[in-house]
């Protein structure tokens, strides 16, 4: 480990995964990858938890780009993109405004993984709200109820939304 403690990222994995999670948690995705490279040159082995915070300061920055990049790195270290990754990304895709990612990123995950939370169906059924495409929210919300996510305020919120615009 005295190479990781030389590089500056602490003696174990969990310890940079801490300074990538506080990174995320700022929004900051540029010293999350930062900490990230870091840690992987150091030859830290990269947990599920370091991935999902670099992919989670993806979402926050709106980064579509970036979340895409890093979940492919996570899937090509062998990780799989679980359904807080998956959400990240489609996050990420609705935050930059692009609906045909976040739709496509959100099909790709129920065929792959159909334990998904409400969260990713809420970030696409709220772009459409926004937008006062009523149908395509509820078609969404919809979606993920028949996926067994179970609905919350924020997907009720989306709908009285889209209704009211």
């Amino acid at each position: 480990h005295r190479e990781a403690v030389e590089a500056g990222v602490g003696r174990n994995a969990y310890q940079i995964a801490s300074l990538i999670d506080a990174a995320a948690k700022a929004g900051d995705l540029a010293s999350a990858e930062r900490w990230f490279k870091k840690a992987d040159v150091a030859g830290l082995r990269c947990v599920n938890h370091m991935f999902g915070a670099v992919l989670n300061a993806a979402a926050k920055a709106g980064d579509i780009a970036a979340a895409e990049r890093w979940a492919k790195k996570a899937a090509d270290s062998g990780v799989q993109l679980n359904k807080f990754m998956i959400s990240s990304v489609v996050s990420a895709a609705c935050k930059a405004g692009n609906i045909s990612k976040a739709e496509a990123w959100l099909e790709k995950a129920m065929k792959a993984n159909g334990n998904l939370d409400i969260y990713p169906f809420v970030s696409v059924a709220w772009i459409y709200s926004e937008q006062g495409r009523l149908s395509e929210a509820e078609r969404w919300i919809q979606i993920g109820v028949e996926s067994r996510a179970s609905p919350n305020a924020k997907s009720h919120k989306a709908l009285v939304r889209a209704a009211s615009k």
